[in-house]
């Protein structure tokens, strides 16, 4: 049976009881998404566009993507991580994979054909206006200034992170994540949160908003709970939209007490740190000498 909308606490607790390792260690995993799926918007000016597609537009802002994930995987080498790299892809032309490949990750392509895929823009809901959320009969917040991105659907695909259930915990982190410190030692502990997200206080000053940051999470894979985050994204009834990505699912999912960084290693979310613009791109540059670990499954989606 399926669990009731908005039920997430028990949803998470079960299913953090039911995965139990009977090993001594435990089986990690660090995953990126690196998704191609764009969202009509014809509110937004072509300029504004170019400001929120990293996951969405240009091939420009495609490239650089993926050179920022292969630059992820061989930060993590450089600073001797073991643990097993899992690339979430969508929409990626052969050519891409295969350098994300060569990069480290273990790709998983979750694009819309075959068992495995699923074209989140059925399950994107963007918000931009307070005329617009009367309209639909969805809650708005008077206070905040809501991102008018175009790449929700693309960064739903992080949900899949929940679907791989080889493994007893996911280390979730955003492409452009720069990792300062190994991060096996903090993320294989065994009093390890079911979930944590990267500290609210890093958020931009831009908004009036207090939730947490995506861009570093760690969880526990449950396929109730990936059911559970599609389920509540479809709806678009009950999160409020700050940032017309899968953050306001996860915020209203999770918070407030899942806000603990203290598992997390010393790390720089490098797209804080530079402005936003729609240049660069170019060919892939190489990835340099990455090991190619391998991952565990082959994991399908559950129905959703």
């Amino acid at each position: 049976m399926e669990p009731p909308l908005g039920n997430i606490a028990a949803v998470v607790q079960n299913a953090t009881r039911q995965r139990e390792p009977e090993e001594t260690m435990l089986r990690v995993a660090i995953a990126t998404t690196v998704a191609f799926r764009p969202t009509a918007l014809k509110r937004i000016s072509v300029e504004r566009r170019k400001q929120w597609s990293e996951y969405t537009g240009n091939a420009q802002a495609v490239e650089r993507l993926v050179q920022k994930a292969a630059d992820l995987s061989r930060g993590l080498e450089a600073l001797g991580s073991t643990l097993d790299r899992v690339a979430i892809t969508a929409y990626l032309d052969e050519p891409r994979k295969r350098f994300l490949s060569s990069a480290g990750w273990c790709v998983r392509d979750y694009s819309a054909k075959g068992d495995r895929g699923v074209d989140m823009r059925h399950f994107a809901r963007p918000l931009f206006s307070a005329e617009e959320a009367a309209a639909a009969g969805r809650p708005w917040s008077c206070n905040t200034k809501v991102q008018p991105r175009a790449d929700m659907a693309a960064t739903l695909y992080k949900f899949v992170a929940w679907t791989l259930t080889s493994y007893d915990r996911i280390l979730h982190a955003d492409a452009d994540v720069h990792f300062l410190a190994r991060p096996d030692p903090l993320v294989t502990r065994f009093d390890a949160p079911y979930f944590a997200s990267s500290n609210p206080h890093e958020q931009s000053g831009r908004v009036s908003y207090f939730g947490f940051n995506s861009h570093m999470i760690l969880l526990p894979p449950s396929a109730s709970v990936f059911h559970e985050l599609l389920r509540t994204a479809k709806s678009g009834t009950v999160f409020v939209t700050f940032t017309n990505t899968e953050q306001d699912i996860l915020d209203w999912m999770f918070a407030p007490k899942s806000q603990d960084a203290s598992f997390f290693p010393d790390h720089v979310h490098q797209n804080a740190l530079r402005p936003k613009d729609s240049g660069g791109g170019g060919s892939l540059a190489d990835p340099g000498n990455v090991t190619w670990r391998g991952c565990l499954g082959s994991e399908t989606l559950p129905p959703y």
